[in-house]
């Protein structure tokens, strides 16, 4: 079972750590940083530490919060802490669309998507690595408009930059585009 070491004085945090992580991780909850336990993930709460967390640890670290300095910024959602918390190998999500809320779910997080850009992944997981042409791409996603290759390319840069450290990527083909997971 993985250990995870909480770095927090927050109560409500260490309690809802507790009780998402309870029996799938062991947790430690500290206050301060001074002597931590062993553990497999730190993880740091930036909002309630007055303290420097900068300095190195002799683990991997994970740190949260509001700051832009926080590797995962609240608010998120429980199903991406736990795929950020988990290892490759305990977590087991594998890339999917969640259409209701027009998200992509991987092992590495949640990615909101905009209208067209979920269209435009959605066809490109509809085709199971295919390479599907621009032309046909851009039917599918924009029905009924005039074929534009440049809104096609904008569109693709803007996903694949969104999407930078999901576990998929958008290769461009000689004719198309198609998704590699």
């Amino acid at each position: 079972m993985k250990r995870i070491c909480l770095l927090t004085r927050d109560g409500i945090t260490a309690a809802y750590f507790k009780a998402l992580l309870y029996g799938k991780a062991s947790l430690a909850v500290q206050d301060h940083a001074r002597k931590l336990p062993e553990a497999d993930l730190l993880v740091v709460d930036l909002d309630s530490m007055d303290e420097d967390t900068g300095t190195s640890y002799p683990m991997p670290r994970l740190t949260v919060g509001r700051e832009g300095r926080a590797d995962l910024k609240r608010p998120f959602t429980d199903r991406m802490l736990l795929t950020r918390l988990l290892s490759e190998k305990e977590s087991t999500v594998e890339p999917h669309l969640l259409p209701d809320q027009q998200t992509l779910l991987t092992g590495s997080g949640e990615y909101r998507l905009s209208d067209t850009e979920y269209r435009l992944l959605s066809e490109l997981f509809r085709a199971e690595g295919a390479e599907i042409d621009c032309q046909s791409l851009f039917g599918r996603v924009w029905e009924g408009r005039e074929m534009n290759l440049n809104l096609l390319r904008v569109t693709v840069s803007h996903l694949r930059r969104h999407l930078k450290n999901a576990e998929l990527s958008i290769l461009s083909t000689r004719g198309g585009y198609r998704l590699e997971l």
